[in-house]
C-alpha cells in the first residue's frame, strides 16, 4: 500500500492495490451491463437477481456508494493532516510548560516529578515501570480495535490533560506570558481534543462507507462478483461459449477482495 508520512510520524494511505481492485470490479460490471443491454429482448433471465432493472439499480447504488466513499476519504485525509498540524506543537509546548513550572514559586519536588513523568510520556520516552491508567481517564484506555497510531494520539491527549490538571493545582504557576498561562493550556488541550475527535469521526464514517461498498461488491449472493458468475453462466447457456458476446463478457475478470483489506489499520 502506498503511503505518505506526516511531520509527526503519522502515516496516511494513498492509492492502494485494494482500491484499484475494487474500481476494476466496478468498471467490469458496467461493461458487463452494456453487453446485456445491447442484447435487447434476447436477454430475459428467469433469475430475478439478473434482470435488467435489478442490475441497473445495483449499478446506480454502487456509483453512489463510491462517490460517498471518495468524499469521505478526502475528509479523513484532511482531518488527519489537520490533527498532525495541531499535535506537531505538543512536544515543544509541553517542554516550555515544564521549564516554566520549574521556575515557578513554591513548586515541590513531588510535583515536579509528576510533571516530568507526564512530559516524558508526551515526548515519547518510555517509563521503566508499567504505568497504570489514571482512574479519571480509564475510558481513554486503548482498545484492541483501535489502531496503534490512534492509541498514540489518544494517550498523548491523556498525558497532556494530566499535565494541565497538575498545573492548575500549583498556586505558583501563573506565568505572565499569555501563550503559557492556564488559559492558553486549556485552549490548546481543547484544540487537541477537537482535532483528534474529528479524525475518529471521519475514520468511523470511512469504515462504514467501505463496508457499504464491500456489501455491494462482495456479498455472497447479491455482490457484483457473485452476480458476474451467474450472468456468465446464463449467457453461456443462451449464447454458447463460441458467441462473440459471451467471449467478451467471459474475458472480464472479477476479483473477490478480502473485506478486511479495506478496514482502516
Amino acid at each position: 500500500m502506498a503511503t505518505k508520512t506526516l511531520k509527526d510520524g503519522t502515516t496516511v494511505s494513498t492509492k492502494s492495490v485494494y482500491e484499484t481492485g475494487h474500481i476494476k470490479n466496478v468498471v467490469n460490471f458496467s461493461t458487463f451491463l452494456k453487453v446485456t443491454r445491447s442484447m435487447g429482448t434476447q436477454y430475459q433471465p428467469a433469475n430475478t437477481l439478473l434482470r435488467t432493472k435489478i442490475l441497473d439499480d445495483k449499478e446506480e447504488r454502487i456509483n453512489k456508494v463510491l462517490e460517498r466513499l471518495a468524499r469521505l476519504n478526502r475528509e479523513a485525509e484532511n482531518a488527519t493532516i489537520a490533527r498532525s498540524n495541531v499535535y506537531e506543537k505538543l512536544k515543544p509546548f509541553a517542554s516550555r510548560l515544564m521549564a516554566t513550572l520549574k521556575s515557578s514559586e513554591g513548586v515541590t519536588k513531588p510535583t515536579l516529578a509528576d510533571a516530568a513523568s507526564y512530559n516524558k510520556k508526551i515526548q515519547g520516552a518510555r517509563e521503566r515501570k508499567k504505568q497504570v491508567p489514571d482512574a479519571a481517564n480509564a475510558d481513554a484506555t486503548p482498545k484492541r480495535n483501535i489502531s496503534t497510531s490512534q492509541q498514540s494520539f489518544d494517550l498523548k491527549l491523556v498525558h497532556f490533560s494530566n499535565l494541565r490538571i497538575l498545573l492548575e493545582s500549583v498556586p505558583g504557576f501563573n506565568p505572565n506570558e499569555k501563550d503559557l498561562n492556564l488559559d492558553a493550556v486549556r485552549a490548546y488541550e481543547n484544540n487537541l481534543k477537537s482535532a483528534n475527535g474529528l479524525v475518529i469521526t471521519a475514520d468511523n464514517d470511512l469504515i462504514n462507507a467501505r463496508n457499504a461498498r464491500n456489501l455491494e461488491l462482495y456479498d455472497k449472493e447479491t455482490g457484483v462478483v457473485a452476480l458476474s458468475k451467474l450472468m456468465k453462466a446464463y449467457l453461456r447457456g443462451i449464447l454458447g461459449s463460441a458467441h462473440p458476446d459471451y467471449k467478451k463478457i467471459n474475458a472480464l475478470k472479477f476479483r473477490q477482495i478480502d473485506a478486511r483489506a479495506s478496514v482502516i489499520k
